[in-house]
């Protein structure tokens, strides 16, 4: 169960931002856009919440950006919902975040890149939006094995929500890259379980 001071903090950091966007080549019609990961902060606890994003405001990829492009687009979902969600009080579900990011990249030839569930809502948005290349570093491809309880990566909110149509219609990206000729570069380490499990939902 959840503390009752790092309830209060997710409370109140949904309704800031939670997300930074950055100019830089003036010459590139280029946004990246950059999906933190669940691993934004390592403990769900206050302290590790505290260190990371109240004190560092941090998101994952804002020093590793891609050089060439002129916008960056940098996204975090520090409730680690896999952006199911949303990112703040206006932005509180897929559908709502699309629609933003929609204005925000128009015009512009659309890169996503992520790692984990930034990785899986980097194929998801970048699919959608028509990015011209998606980079995918370990993300899901289906977030049904988390839905699993005998599964070490087993995730309650993602099992709570299985049979809810707002939510479970974007667990499966499956069909969505099948039909899509966008191209994926997805890096994954071949020893891990769940990551083979998700090479195998796209091999």
């Amino acid at each position: 169960m959840m503390d009752k001071k790092y309830q209060e903090l997710l409370k109140e950091y949904y309704k800031k931002d939670n997300f930074k966007i950055e100019y830089s080549n003036k010459d590139s019609n280029v946004c990246a856009i950059y999906f933190s990961s669940n691993g934004l902060y390592p403990e769900n606890t206050e302290e590790a919440f505290r260190r990371e994003v109240v004190n560092k405001d941090k998101y994952e990829w804002y020093k590793t950006r891609i050089e060439y492009a002129g916008k960056h687009i940098f996204l975090r979902d520090i409730q680690k919902h896999w952006y199911l969600d949303g990112i703040n009080d206006n932005y509180s579900s897929i559908e709502k975040l699309l629609d933003f990011l929609k204005k925000e990249t128009e015009g512009y030839e659309i890169i996503t890149m992520g790692n984990s569930s930034g990785g899986y809502m980097a194929v998801l948005m970048g699919i959608i939006l028509n990015a011209k290349l998606i980079f995918n570093f370990s993300g899901q491809f289906s977030l049904e094995y988390h839905t699993e309880k005998d599964k070490s990566y087993f995730n309650q909110y993602l099992y709570e929500n299985k049979d809810n149509y707002d939510k479970n219609k974007y667990y499966n990206l499956v069909e969505l890259v099948e039909s899509s000729s966008i191209p994926i570069v997805y890096f994954y380490p071949a020893m891990v379980e769940e990551d083979l499990y998700q090479r195998d939902c796209v091999k």
